[in-house]
């Protein structure tokens, strides 16, 4: 290591590094202490590797993505306005598929969105990137919620519904069989039913993946809620009716909360061979954040690196995906800025890091794996309105070589 370390953009000594390392270690338990500074050392080497241009870090590092595939989550809701940003959002979907080879695409269906006027739903704000998506082959992972879909914040509530329904207050469990899921399964129930008069039985029976509610066990979101495990059990079996050979996808607030979704997996599991095969775990990793960014030793690592006590390592929860028979993907892995911090998204050192952290410490490297960028909508803004950087043509090449298999 040189006497210098860069992480992230700020200069520590060797001394200052290990230093972080004690007192990161110094919060945990002895077990957990070791596994941190362990991490801690590993993630170092991951932001020195980073540096490296293209070429040399494939052919050092190239083998870790042979069995890697680059991904999405894409929202159209990123562009608003009508008919003219509609046209702008759906030029991104056709630049990420055709020029950057991704194939895998995460869409989400927001309850606000669909059914704006009680009663109705509608789907005409995402027929056409369904329609692009699967006249085109893209392998469509659809987050369907109904109460919380991908992008903040998540919690797409339609404006009547307060009307109608008693909200439940701010960090409550939400259970099954409450007013405001009730509600939500019924519009779950109506909204299947329409993309299946829309698209057929037999399309969407092999969809590649579906997802129900995002980061389920997670309280960071508008209301802190926290979804309760048998009203996940009751969405996941009202997809598996629809959708009997997908995957089915339950992501992850990083190491927050592997254990709940374990938990989760095995009573699925229990029930029959009907699941066998189809549970992914979705690892959500956003290393760049203000909260992050606010605390003295948290802001130095990633959320591998760093966990509460209690909280299981990666390395346990790869071992425990092949006991049980789950596969692992990153569902989201940051490269875009968030608040005051520009450089995931416009730093290809930093895609590098990410890229080398979520293939190296998350996936499991014998199987077939996944890793949906997170932010590629502002990206394709970039390159659609000629504003990138050689630095996001770095990302883009890399993107391109990975996906055509290194």
């Amino acid at each position: 290591m040189a006497d210098k370390v860069s992480r992230w953009g700020r200069a520590i000594s060797r001394r200052q590094f290990f230093e972080l390392s004690a007192a990161g270690a110094a919060l945990l338990a002895a077990g957990e202490g070791l596994d941190y500074a362990r991490e801690m050392w590993r993630q170092q080497e991951a932001w020195a590797a980073a540096a490296l241009p293209n070429d040399e870090f494939l052919r050092q590092h190239g083998t870790l993505f042979r069995n890697v595939a680059l991904g999405a989550s894409f929202a159209p809701e990123q562009w608003t306005g009508g008919a003219e940003r509609r046209g702008a959002s759906l030029a991104a979907l056709d630049w990420l598929s055709r020029d950057l080879g991704i194939r895998h695409v995460r869409l989400g269906l927001r309850w606000q969105r669909v059914e704006w006027r009680r009663g109705h739903i509608d789907l005409s704000m995402y027929r056409p990137y369904l329609d692009y998506a699967f006249g085109n082959g893209l392998q469509v992972c659809l987050n369907v919620g109904p109460i919380r879909t991908f992008r903040w914040p998540e919690e797409h509530l339609p404006s009547w519904l307060p009307g109608f329904v008693q909200v439940p207050p701010d960090g409550a469990r939400i259970r099954a069989g409450t007013p405001l899921t009730e509600a939500a399964s019924d519009y779950a129930s109506r909204l299947l039913e329409a993309l299946t008069r829309e698209y057929g039985a037999e399309r969407l029976s092999s969809l590649p993946a579906v997802q129900t509610e995002n980061e389920p066990f997670y309280r960071f979101r508008t209301h802190r809620w926290v979804l309760d495990e048998d009203y996940v059990l009751e969405c996941i079996r009202r997809l598996n009716s629809v959708f009997p050979r997908s995957l089915i996808l339950v992501s992850s607030a990083g190491r927050l909360d592997f254990g709940p979704i374990q938990d989760l997996f095995s009573k699925l599991l229990a029930e029959g061979d009907e699941y066998r095969g189809r549970l992914v775990m979705g690892f959500d990793y956003h290393y760049k954040t203000p909260q992050r960014d606010s605390f003295p030793v948290i802001r130095w690592t990633d959320p591998i690196t760093f966990q509460r006590v209690g909280y299981q390592t990666c390395d346990e929860n790869r071992e425990m995906a092949r006991s049980l028979g789950y596969a692992i993907e990153v569902t989201e892995g940051q490269a875009e800025p968030f608040g005051h911090l520009s450089e995931p998204g416009n730093s290809a050192r930093h895609f590098r890091f990410m890229l080398l952290r979520c293939a190296g410490r998350v996936l499991l490297p014998e199987q077939p794996s996944l890793i949906r960028i997170w932010g590629v909508e502002e990206m394709a803004k970039k390159v659609l309105s000629g504003e990138t950087t050689p630095e996001h043509e770095a990302i883009f090449d890399l993107v391109r070589r990975i996906n055509a298999g290194v």
